[in-house]
């Protein structure tokens, strides 16, 4: 799975499917309801141009859903099936979405994610996301979390 990610293509969307119900599964018993990443319109989202996957053409190893609005990036999903999570998967998401966003000339990056899921919140902070805020949202508290990307020459 050395491949650069890429923007998905229709034929990515069972794929894609498949990896946000089985990533995002486990926190349903934690939530009391299935995370909304798993009900989320992805041929919609494909169409539109806002998923990149990582992976090769026989296999889609997880993805995310980033979306531009105004001067700011809006990372709405990571997701990497469970089979190859801890291998720098969506880490290579999140590298890739940023250098997309400083190409694009965006300044900063916005994510949310759902407190319960603890296992990303010390990621995205090590990754140099800042928290800036938590706030009821669709039945949960999401909290939310900032990327101020700078300029390089």
């Amino acid at each position: 799975m050395d491949a650069l990610p890429r923007r998905a293509r229709p034929a990515d969307t069972a794929h894609v499917c498949r990896i946000a119900r089985s990533a995002f599964a486990r926190y349903t018993p934690r939530l009391g309801h299935p995370p909304r990443e798993i009900g989320l319109d992805y041929p919609s989202l494909i169409q539109r141009g806002t998923v990149i996957v990582a992976g090769d053409a026989a296999e889609v190893a997880g993805f995310a859903v980033a979306v531009p609005q105004d001067d700011t990036l809006a990372i709405e999903v990571v997701a990497v099936d469970p089979v190859f999570q801890h291998h720098g998967i969506g880490r290579r998401l999140i590298a890739h979405a940023e250098a997309r966003a400083r190409m694009s000339g965006l300044r900063r990056i916005d994510l949310s994610v759902d407190e319960v899921m603890w296992e990303t919140l010390g990621l995205y902070a090590r990754l140099g996301y800042q928290e800036i805020d938590r706030r009821e949202q669709e039945g949960s508290v999401r909290v939310q979390f900032r990327k101020h990307l700078g300029w390089r020459a």
